[in-house]
């Protein structure tokens, strides 16, 4: 796997956060997809659980630096919108170059796959259920 970008800096939902604090609708999201290097199969039908291992899915390139998916953006967006699933196609945004701070070629690696959204069944406002 490659080296995860640096997300440290967002100025929404902190990286540290919970994804309960993230995601306060949302039960579960869970992504199922292809990984692709420069057109071919390199990875095929994974499942991932934003619960469990976070909002960015490591790159399968080993020669990758400061790439990933950011899946949770998109879950954001399907949240505000109550979409339970939606189709993704995501390129890496990392880059082949050194891990201190050469950047080298764009990293060729993309995903296409669904992202399933779970919500809660009930959702705690102002200590009233709805």
């Amino acid at each position: 796997m490659g080296e995860p970008m640096d997300r440290s800096n967002r100025p929404f939902a902190p990286v540290d956060a919970t994804f309960q604090q993230a995601f306060p609708t949302v039960e579960e999201a869970i992504v199922k997809y292809t990984e692709f290097e420069h057109g071919s199969g390199k990875r095929e039908d994974i499942f991932f659980s934003v619960r469990t291992e976070g909002g960015l899915m490591l790159c399968g390139n080993p020669r990758c630096h400061r790439g990933g998916y950011e899946v949770d953006r998109e879950i954001h967006k399907m949240a505000r919108d109550q979409v339970a699933e939606r189709t993704i196609a995501m390129s890496c945004r990392g880059d082949e170059g050194s891990p201190i701070c050469k950047i080298g070629r764009n990293c060729g690696f993309h995903i296409k796959g669904t992202i399933t959204v779970k919500y809660r069944s009930q959702i705690q406002a102002g200590g009233r259920t709805l």
